[in-house]
């Protein structure tokens, strides 16, 4: 079985991974095998599992599930009907996110503001609307459930529950409820990765005119998930 832990890049996927591992013993996947994060550490922190096959039919007929990581739509996920774990942040704060990435991790050499124009107005992934649009919105999906990224900060355990429920699945136990990682351990070994994690960051950190045209293409999209202007 799988479960799709679908996002845009920079929503929280990791994060919601981390709760899956750390609260419930279970392991995680992804579609891209992530060598960053398995390299660095993380990998380990979220009990991410190296995808044998990339025969995904293999593990959706398989009896144990299998929670994905994906960000794209074209990765053999489009027809089939497994259940979707959404992830969705705010806008605002995933291009600010998503372009420190860029900058500090992948070696963008433009400016800030720079790489968020270019990431409100590139089709990677779709753009950020239409990829909410599409991974809520698939016709054939089982199950969806969507976790906003700032509920997962402020209700991690509770949303966690929730979001599996809404999935027809339970945690089986909460293993390391008082020991889990917080977001300052996380940013105190790895800066880069873990930046922030705070709401509304994007009001010091995005250009007004960025934010402007990001609303202008965003608003409607950003409006249905909960979040104003």
């Amino acid at each position: 079985m799988i479960v799709w832990l679908a996002s845009y890049p920079r929503s929280g996927n990791t994060m919601y991974r981390l709760l899956l591992h750390q609260l419930c013993g279970w392991d995680t996947y992804s579609v891209y095998n992530d060598p960053r994060l398995a390299k660095s550490g993380v990998g380990e922190l979220i009990g991410q599992k190296r995808l044998n096959s990339r025969k995904l039919d293999d593990y959706a007929r398989s009896s144990m599930i299998h929670f994905i990581k994906i960000h794209g739509r074209d990765e053999q996920a489009a027809e089939d009907t497994s259940p979707v774990i959404y992830i969705v942040r705010d806008p605002r704060d995933t291009i600010v996110s998503y372009a420190h990435y860029c900058k500090d991790i992948e070696g963008a050499q433009a400016t800030l503001p720079e790489i968020m124009i270019d990431l409100v107005g590139e089709q990677r992934w779709l753009g950020w609307d239409n990829h909410v649009k599409y991974w809520t919105g698939r016709p054939k999906c089982k199950a969806l459930s969507i976790v906003r990224f700032e509920d997962m900060l402020e209700w991690p355990v509770p949303m966690l529950d929730m979001s599996l429920a809404r999935i027809g699945m339970k945690c089986p136990i909460h293993l390391q409820n008082a020991g889990m990682s917080n977001f300052a351990d996380l940013h105190r070994r790895w800066p880069k990765f873990f930046r922030k994690g705070k709401v509304g960051a994007w009001r010091t950190e995005m250009p007004k005119d960025i934010e402007t045209m990001l609303w202008n293409r965003y608003g409607t999209v950003a409006g249905m998930m909960g979040y104003v202007r």
